[in-house]
């Protein structure tokens, strides 16, 4: 079978036109990525990360959005926004060596998975530090 015919899909459109949204969503959330850096910058050095458990909670208490911020919550939406860039290069580096690729790929999302594990120790604070309603 030709180069070509094993390029294109049941409908005749090419491999490449068919992964095209994922293309977008992942141009778009790498744009946002980039945006949320000058925010990271400037919540790293103007906040500083609490040390202990109390200082934690004494700031949830105080403003939970600083509360989240300070504890790392824009680079938790920066690695969510990272799945559909590391898909989009997944399909569009595979025909070089599919195998590589895959074991790269899961590498990478289970990279994620462990770094959203290790920092999103910050949302229980938020809602413990809550007042109960009853």
């Amino acid at each position: 079978m030709s180069q070509i015919a094993t390029n294109q899909s049941s409908d005749g459109g090419t491999v490449e036109s068919q992964w095209k949204d994922l293309f977008s969503i992942a141009g778009v959330s790498t744009l946002i990525m980039v945006a949320l850096i000058p925010l990271q910058i400037i919540v790293y050095i103007i906040w500083q990360t609490p040390e202990t458990a109390i200082e934690s909670f004494i700031l949830f208490q105080e403003n939970k959005l600083y509360g989240l911020l300070a504890l790392e919550l824009p680079y938790l939406v920066s690695n969510v926004l990272s799945v559909p860039l590391y898909l989009a290069l997944f399909v569009a580096l595979r025909k070089g060596n599919q195998s590589v690729m895959t074991v790269a790929t899961v590498l990478e999302l289970i990279a994620i998975a462990a770094i959203f594990a290790m920092t999103s120790s910050s949302v229980p604070p938020c809602f413990l530090t809550s007042p109960r309603r009853r």
